[in-house]
């Protein structure tokens, strides 16, 4: 008997590892042809006690089990796991849905696009209305397609003039409706005579990204997007590859990938102030923040733009946006989230952005495009108009007029950069605000603060303020901080002091207040030196720095060559 049993032991410890040796390989095989490999796993065979929305690839939870997107990078994670890990079909092989080269099929939601044919419906916006809409090359993706954004306005608006709204979507590849409903959006919002619309268009400008991710998207070919990808064609999930709050710049251990610097450089050009991303895998507007429990200081903000958006897709479409309560969620509240756009936007750029989940299914069958077309469609409208109410206001310096770029602080609300700047050229601001009175700080480098008296915020409605700020002499150097040389040719270095451990900001300006670079550094105490190296023309500018309470501006001078 005793040896019975341990013959059956090492005969299924035989098949056990002919097993695994059979899923390693078929693990490898889609990792080569995929950059990426679908599976599902049993959280209670998890080796070793993880927080499931933590894990590598993290897709969703279903009952007792987990899903997730690995790659390559996965490893040591894919040994581990291996047995216990069912492979799955991805939603994007499950069936064909319908491909079209006819504009107007898929314009009407009866198909979704090729590439090329995405291509022609964007020439088409451009040359059918030229007035109103140009078409901006983001850049190209790593495998050389194009990233595309419409931007609208029925008035040449230069960055910063009137409030900018974005829209992108399919971040994910392998999430393509919300791909297919920029596109109907956009012919909606160029060709519509109601005037709701076209008061969008003339306080505005409207940007619209269809498709952040075109390799994921068509990574069998550009005829199809059977067989569509989560990552980009390096197997990289863009959703997770921008600097982070919490984890630092690169929080997938991935270096930033194009599609990610092209639309990080976009921003920079075209700051969106409102925005969102679209997706799909669940039925759901989720709110910042993504990556910490920490809530963000227009938290109520966001709930009841949230719950507008909500509220009236649901009341279209029976059953839907039902997953949650009132549809809504706050990010980290639903699963932790490191390196997402959405946070990327509104912590560091000061942007308001939000993810919109459309369907609980990844891929939408062409036959009911339109049903969830029709249930978004106003609420996307709803959503943009939002960037027509609360406060809007203008900035200049008093003696001379001229606009200043200053940092708009509501008291007693604002932290976690919430905080939002007005715009060097115009000297404007927009602050989008739940119904109340409000307090404002207005600060500028040069400028003695501004404390202004209640200022009163309906919803729906704006309130349009402007101030004047009085102008203070140049502090001069200190001891703590200096600079050298100074006038510098391309380089120069501050000197800090520190009697304690401490981050230090440092923010350069020219002389109209623009902000030309950006850094911080962190020093134990003890006498340091930080070299900094901005391409600028020559002239004068002001480097601001912060360290605790310690708020100081140098004045320096940048020239060709020194006689």
């Amino acid at each position: 008997m005793g040896r019975s049993i341990i013959f059956l032991l090492i005969l299924a410890l035989f098949w056990g590892n002919l097993l695994s040796q059979d899923k390693k390989s078929q693990v490898a095989a889609i990792l080569k042809e995929r950059g990426e490999v679908y599976v599902g796993l049993k959280i209670s065979t998890l080796k070793s006690f993880q927080k499931p929305s933590l894990l590598p690839g993290f897709d969703k939870i279903e009952f007792d089990k987990v899903f997730l997107y690995l790659t390559s990078k996965d490893s040591v994670f894919l040994a581990e796991n291996l047995n216990n890990l069912e492979i799955q079909t991805p939603a994007s092989m499950q069936f064909q849905v319908a491909m079209s080269d006819d504009r107007e099929t898929v314009l009407n939601g009866k198909a979704y696009p090729t590439y090329k044919l995405y291509l022609e419906i964007m020439e088409y916006f451009r040359d059918s209305f030229p007035e109103i809409c140009t078409i901006d090359t983001i850049g190209y993706s790593s495998n050389g397609r194009l990233m595309l954004a419409a931007r609208m306005g029925k008035h040449t608006f230069s960055p910063g003039e009137v409030p900018v709204v974005f829209y992108g979507s399919t971040i994910h590849g392998d999430e393509p409706a919300g791909y297919v409903f920029m596109l109907m959006l956009i012919h909606h919002i160029l060709s519509s005579s109601d005037p709701n619309v076209v008061a969008l268009l003339e306080n505005l400008t409207i940007i619209i990204h269809p498709l952040i991710n075109p390799d994921g998207c068509y990574f069998t070919s550009n005829e199809t997007i059977y067989g569509a990808t989560r990552g980009n064609a390096r197997g990289v999930d863009l959703n997770r590859n921008f600097p982070d709050p919490q984890d630092g710049p690169n929080p997938d251990g991935n270096s930033w990938q194009l599609e990610t610097v092209n639309m990080m450089n976009y921003h920079e050009k075209f700051p969106p102030g409102l925005s969102a991303n679209f997706h799909g895998g669940s039925e759901v507007i989720n709110y910042p923040f993504d990556t910490w429990s920490k809530l963000h200081a227009d938290h109520e903000w966001f709930r009841f733009v949230s719950s507008e958006y909500a509220g009236l897709a649901s009341s279209l479409l029976a059953g839907y946006m039902d997953e949650f309560p009132g549809g809504i969620t706050n990010g980290f509240d639903w699963y932790e989230i490191d390196g997402g756009r959405q946070d990327y936007v509104t912590y560091f750029l000061r942007g308001r952005e939000t993810t919109i989940e459309l369907s609980d299914r990844k891929l939408i069958p062409e036959s009911e495009l339109l049903n969830y077309w029709n249930a978004n469609r106003e609420p996307m409208l709803n959503y943009l108009r939002q960037a027509m109410y609360g406060i809007h206001g203008t900035i200049c310096d008093a003696q001379s007029s001229k606009s200043i770029a200053a940092e708009v602080f509501v008291i007693g609300r604002d932290t976690l950069n919430s905080s939002i700047f007005s715009d060097s050229l115009h000297g404007r601001f927009f602050r989008y605000l739940e119904e109340g009175g409000y307090k404002l700080k207005i600060s500028a480098r040069g400028y003695k603060d501004l404390i202004t008296g209640e200022i009163k915020v309906n919803n729906y409605e704006k309130n349009e303020v402007s101030f004047k700020l009085l102008p203070l002499e140049i502090l001069p150097e200190t001891d703590s901080f200096s600079i050298g040389p100074n006038p510098f040719l391309s380089e120069f270095t501050v000197f800090v002091e520190m009697d304690k451990p401490g981050t230090v900001f440092f923010r350069l300006y020219d002389v109209f207040g623009q902000v030309m670079l950006n850094e911080f550094a962190t020093f134990p105490a003890g006498y340091f030196q930080y070299t900094m190296k901005p391409k600028l023309a020559d002239g004068i500018y002001f480097l601001e720095i912060m360290c605790d309470d310690v708020k100081k501006i140098l004045r320096l001078v940048k020239v060709s060559s020194v006689i």
